[in-house]
């Protein structure tokens, strides 16, 4: 069976840069670097640590996996000592899935000039649907280059300038293209 990512992605899947088709086309352990942005204002702090967002950090040492789950696929992402877990799955209605702690957010996944854009389009908190205007702002783009999957994501509040959190770093890909 694909990982969940492949099987919402379908034959769009051969759009991607070959790095990201290499990390969403199969499960598997990848190491790069990540950067983190964290809110230094406690409240906020706290918001982030019941989500499972790591604790802020500069050029720290990055370890993603992916696994089949007995339901859902898990990510793992591994930063220092500080994971991030989250379960992903295709909806009904094709979209995927991700819960990560208390919130399930469903995207649709955009492909453009090979890149991978995530556009949020339903959440829920504890179980309970946030209207999008209430939801937050989430930014996501993948791509690759010179054998790296490349990423930035920043989630943001309503009416913040300011990301509540912004992680962005790299992964390195070893892949093999037959000609």
């Amino acid at each position: 069976m694909n990982p969940v990512d492949a099987r919402c992605l379908g034959p769009k899947l051969n759009d991607l840069d070959a790095e990201l088709s290499t990390v969403h086309g199969g499960y598997g352990r990848f190491q790069g670097q990540i950067a983190v942005d964290a809110p230094a204002r406690f409240p906020l702090r706290q918001i982030c640590r019941l989500m499972g967002f790591p604790e802020a950090t500069e050029g720290a040492a990055f370890q993603f996996s992916t696994e089949r789950g007995h339901i859902a696929d898990i990510w793992t992402r591994q930063i220092g000592d500080q994971f991030m877990r989250s379960q992903l799955w295709v909806t009904g209605d094709g979209y995927l899935a991700e819960k990560l702690g208390p919130v399930t957010a469903v995207s649709a996944i955009q492909i453009k000039d090979g890149a991978l854009c995530l556009r949020l389009r339903r959440m829920r908190v504890l179980g309970i649907p946030v209207p999008l205007v209430l939801a937050p702002r989430v930014e996501t783009i993948e791509r690759g280059q010179d054998g790296l999957y490349i990423f930035d994501v920043s989630i943001r509040l309503p009416l913040a300038r300011a990301p509540l959190v912004r992680y962005a770093g790299f992964l390195a890909v070893s892949f093999s293209v037959s000609a």
